[in-house]
C-alpha cells in the first residue's frame, strides 16, 4: 500500500538537483541588475551604495529586493470525502465514518533580486479509519472494517508577483506529481477471511495558480489563493482475500485534476535584511477528480476531497 522509498527518495533528488541548478542560475542572472544599481548610487550625497549585494548591511533599494532563500511549513486538519461514499460495497453498506486528521505541506526555494523564483513544495494526507456504527442494521455482521487514504503530491514550480492596485499576486506555475491511494478492508463476524481492495491513481502534469493578498490594520493581510493542475497518468487496482490477490485487477490510461482554493488571514514581521517572517491561519478546500473509483467498479471519475484548517509559518522577501 505504501509507495517505495526508492520513489521518494528519488524525486527528492531530482528536485533538489532543480532547485538547485536554478537556484544559481537565478542568482547570476539577477547580479547585473543589484550592480548596476549599486553603481549608479556610488556618486550619491550620502556616499552610501544601497544594493542587494550588501543586503548584510544595508536596506536594499525599494526597487529591488533581496535575494535568497524562502519557505515555510503548513499543518492542515482535514477531512476527508469522496463520492463513491466511504461505504465497503458501495451506499447501504458498512461504512468508515472521519473526522479532522492533520496533513503536512512543506515548501522550499529561492527568490532572486529581481523578485522572480523557483521552488519546491510537498503536500501529503495519509490516514485510516476502523470506525463504524454497529448499531446500524447493515453492520450487524461486521467484526471490523478498515479505509485507509494516501494522498500526496510535489511541485517544482517558477513564481514572481505583481502590484494590482492595493493587491498584491503572486503568480506561480510549473510541473506537478500526484498520487492517491485508496485500501479498503472487511472482516465478517462469522467469517474470519479478510475482504480488501486497492486502488491507486497517480500521474503527471502542469500546474499553475495565484495568490492574492491584500494589507489591512496591524500588518495583517486578508489572502486568497486557488491552484489547479491537470494530471496524465495511470490507475491500477486490486483485489485480495487474506493478502492474495484473487481476482479485479486492472491498469488503465487515465485523466485527473485537483483544484485548492483556500482563505485567510496573515500576519507579517519585519526582520532586516528584505526577509519578512510570516503566520497564517486560513481554511482551505482540495477536490481531485478522476482519482477514485466506485467500489467494484472499473470506470475513472470518481472525487476525492479534503476540506479543513490551516496553520502555517514561514520565510518570504
Amino acid at each position: 500500500m505504501k509507495r517505495g522509498l526508492s520513489v521518494k527518495v528519488g524525486l527528492a533528488l531530482v528536485a533538489g538537483f532543480l532547485w538547485a541548478g536554478s537556484a544559481r542560475a537565478l542568482d547570476w542572472l539577477s547580479r547585473p541588475q543589484y550592480d548596476a544599481v549599486a553603481f549608479a548610487q556610488e556618486g550619491s550625497p550620502s556616499g552610501q551604495a544601497q544594493s542587494c549585494t550588501t543586503c548584510g548591511d544595508l536596506t536594499c533599494n525599494e526597487c529591488y529586493r533581496c535575494p535568497g532563500l524562502v519557505g515555510g511549513a503548513e499543518l492542515l486538519l482535514m477531512d476527508p470525502h469522496t463520492s463513491a461514499g466511504n461505504n465497503w460495497g458501495g451506499p447501504g453498506g458498512p461504512f468508515t465514518e472521519w473526522g479532522y486528521e492533520p496533513a503536512w505541506r512543506f515548501w522550499l526555494g529561492y527568490r532572486g533580486a529581481g523578485g522572480g523564483g523557483i521552488r519546491v513544495r510537498y503536500f501529503e494526507f495519509d490516514h485510516n479509519q476502523t470506525y463504524f456504527d454497529p448499531a446500524k442494521p447493515e453492520n450487524a455482521r461486521v467484526r471490523d472494517i478498515n479505509l485507509d487514504y494516501d494522498a500526496w503530491y510535489v511541485d517544482i514550480e517558477y513564481f514572481d508577483d505583481i502590484q494590482l492596485g492595493k493587491w498584491n499576486a503572486l503568480l506561480h506555475g510549473g510541473v506537478r506529481h500526484a498520487e492517491l491511494t485508496r485500501f479498503d478492508s472487511i472482516r465478517w463476524e462469522q467469517d474470519p477471511t479478510v475482504y480488501s481492495q486497492r486502488v491507486l491513481a497517480k500521474g503527471w502534469g502542469l500546474v499553475a495558480g495565484v495568490e492574492l493578498r491584500r494589507p489591512t490594520l496591524w500588518a495583517i493581510d486578508l489572502y486568497a489563493g486557488l491552484r489547479a493542475s491537470i494530471l496524465f497518468g495511470d490507475s491500477v487496482g486490486h483485489v485480495f482475500e487474506d493478502g492474495d490477490q484473487v481476482d479485479g485487477s486492472f491498469l488503465e490510461n487515465g485523466i485527473g485534476a485537483i483544484f485548492e482554493i483556500g482563505t485567510g488571514v496573515e500576519k507579517t514581521w519585519d526582520l532586516g535584511n528584505g526577509a519578512q517572517l510570516f503566520g497564517r491561519v486560513g481554511t482551505e478546500v482540495q477536490y481531485w477528480d478522476g482519482f477514485i473509483r466506485e467500489f467494484g467498479g472499473y470506470e475513472q471519475g470518481e472525487a476525492f476531497g479534503l476540506f479543513g484548517w490551516t496553520f502555517a509559518i514561514g520565510l518570504t522577501r
